[in-house]
């Protein structure tokens, strides 16, 4: 298919030839489906009473002619990027950074090569100390890029500003000029605040298929905090400071148990303490475990429909 066909495909058969995938109960999934027009889609919502759609790619040809259509002909000509990962487990280091354990089963299985360029794209913010623009963009600004910069700018001004105080005393406020010297191009104020803002990401673990993870609920060496899963629906409520210790955690184990009434009293003490109760991170562990697990059942199902093993 030549360049102009594909262009074509995008533009006059964009919503006709977009797969869309409905996920019924007991994990049935139903691929490769498509629509002439939003009302046919929203009708078979109705009928079919999905738990959970997914937008798929854009193709060659109609997905729901998939099996109709010359053998290697039918292809994805277009993707909205989230690399199809979709168990993503957060967990909080114990000291400064962040863990994002990737569990789906193509992202483990993925190859060095592969794993460096989805780290790759995702890094932004690059250099070391030796670098004082570690953030250069380019016209046209990649979409990715884009949508990074609407949550960056919704926290600099708290993030930045505020807490690191970058333009709070002289020191600070020369090192942010010092971007700018000597520097050409129309994004300065975009690459100052990916700079502060953005996560650093640490290329050299996610490409790694030999580095080894640092296993959820251990310590950390230097400040005693507890690894913990994060819920990203409570994110804003998160403080690194307020997760249990291991200090707190021998204290509860080592304190006296005396009767019922009493017990009821020390937990509403805890309450009024800081977070500590590791129960509330194991349960954030124990839902991601069974929204893999019951993914991977689905995926058992849709092996075995495809093999008509009844």
């Amino acid at each position: 298919m030549s360049t102009a066909d594909y262009d074509a495909a995008f533009h006059k058969n964009y919503f006709q030839h977009r797969e869309f995938s409905f996920t019924l109960k007991d994990d049935i999934y139903v691929r490769y489906q498509s629509f002439s027009t939003q009302a046919e889609l929203e009708k078979e919502i109705l009928r079919m009473n999905p738990y959970k759609i997914d937008v798929g790619a854009v193709y060659s040809h109609r997905p729901n002619q998939h099996n109709t259509v010359k053998s290697g002909t039918f292809q994805a000509l277009e993707k909205e990027l989230d690399f199809g990962f979709r168990h993503l487990l957060w967990v909080y280091s114990g000291r400064r950074g962040v863990h994002c354990w990737v569990c789906d089963e193509a992202a483990r299985k993925l190859s060095i090569a592969g794993r460096s360029a989805v780290a790759e794209y995702l890094s932004l913010v690059k250099g070391g100390d030796e670098t004082v623009r570690k953030v250069v963009l380019s016209d046209p600004i990649h979409p990715f890029i884009r949508d990074s910069l609407k949550e960056v700018e919704k926290y600099f001004p708290q993030y930045a500003l505020k807490d690191q105080e970058i333009l709070g005393n002289k020191k600070s406020v020369d090192k942010v000029l010092a971007l700018f010297a000597g520097k050409k191009g129309q994004h300065f104020e975009k690459e100052i605040m990916l700079q502060y803002c953005y996560p650093r990401l640490d290329v050299n673990v996610s490409k790694g298929v030999n580095h080894l993870l640092k296993s959820p609920f251990s310590v950390h060496p230097k400040t005693g905090r507890i690894s913990v899963p994060i819920d990203l629906n409570q994110l804003d409520k998160f403080d690194p400071f307020d997760v249990p210790t291991i200090s707190l955690i021998c204290k509860e184990l080592d304190r006296p148990r005396g009767g019922e009434e009493e017990e009821e009293e020390e937990q509403a003490d805890n309450n009024k303490e800081k977070d500590g109760d590791v129960d509330v991170y194991v349960k954030i562990l124990d839902v991601f475990l069974d929204g893999v697990a019951q993914s991977l059942r689905g995926e058992l199902l849709r092996k075995s429909d495809l093999q008509k093993d009844f």
